[in-house]
């Protein structure tokens, strides 16, 4: 009988630690690894992490890591002069008047290459995406033909023009070659003075929308190389009022580009 009570006092004081034990360990997060049972329970592997720790706190600790050694190896600088350069192709399109009773009946306009160089400053907010203004000037040779009293004559547009475009560039930034896209605007003025302004009265600034997409080659840390190509659309009328036998006889003028961009950092 004496032999039995201990048993069982012996047995519920064993419960009563094995649910203690069970308690503490629930109120903390254990990855165990093995358990062998020879009269008592071997641990090859435990690990206990504490209730204060985030879920994720190995892996954004990582991540921190990562950005830390890359902030160390190269840092982020804000501002970044470059030079950019490339040829474009210049479209303009004329819509003549149907009713027109001047002797200059069609207009027709010619799509020529030209060529632009200047400056790049980029601004660079998070290695992802930065702003950047290319202050170019930009040499073509777009133009117009026209019969005038049965001859036909041709007359450059805009041969030289002042353009400022501003794009907001968003890529990719953990490798050699990361791609990019931009959208953004640009101011388009004319600092030429061509015979056609004598024909016709064309607005000496504009605003076009542009969009394109790029390649980021870093060949260093002082290096960089982005080729891109982009289309900008001019956004309203470069003309205002007519003039002579040109004037009355066009509607509108528009002007369209596709550029290849070669900018170095």
């Amino acid at each position: 009988m004496k032999k039995t009570l201990v048993i069982g006092i012996i047995l519920f004081l064993g419960a009563s630690l094995s649910n203690l034990w069970a308690n503490s360990l629930n109120q903390r997060r254990v990855s165990v690894g093995a358990f062998s049972y020879d009269n008592s329970f071997i641990c090859k592997a435990l690990t206990v992490v504490p209730d204060t720790a985030p879920p994720d706190a190995g892996h954004a600790v990582r991540i921190s890591d990562k950005d830390a050694a890359r902030n160390a190896r190269d840092p982020l600088r804000l501002f970044q002069l470059g030079l950019a350069l490339g040829p474009d192709l210049v479209s303009i399109s004329v819509q003549n008047k149907m009713d027109s009773t001047s002797t200059a009946k069609k207009i027709e306009a010619h799509s020529t290459l030209g060529f632009h160089v200047g400056l790049a400053l980029r601004m660079n907010f998070k290695r992802w995406w930065y702003l950047n203004t290319q202050p170019q000037l930009n040499f073509q040779a777009a133009n117009l033909s026209y019969d005038r009293q049965g001859v036909q004559v041709k007359t450059s547009i805009a041969p030289l023009t002042l353009e400022i475009p501003v794009h907001f560039v968003f890529k990719t930034y953990q490798y050699k070659l990361n791609p990019a896209f931009f959208v953004g605007v640009r101011y388009i003025g004319d600092l030429s003075e061509s015979t056609l302004n004598k024909l016709v009265n064309l607005k000496k600034g504009e605003t076009a929308l542009e969009t394109g997409v790029g390649v980021e080659i870093k060949f260093s840390k002082r290096f960089v190389f982005i080729p891109s190509i982009g289309a900008v659309i001019g956004t309203g009328n470069l003309l205002q009022d007519g003039l002579g036998s040109i004037g009355n006889a066009v509607e509108s003028i528009k002007r369209t580009k596709i550029e290849l961009h070669f900018v170095f950092f």
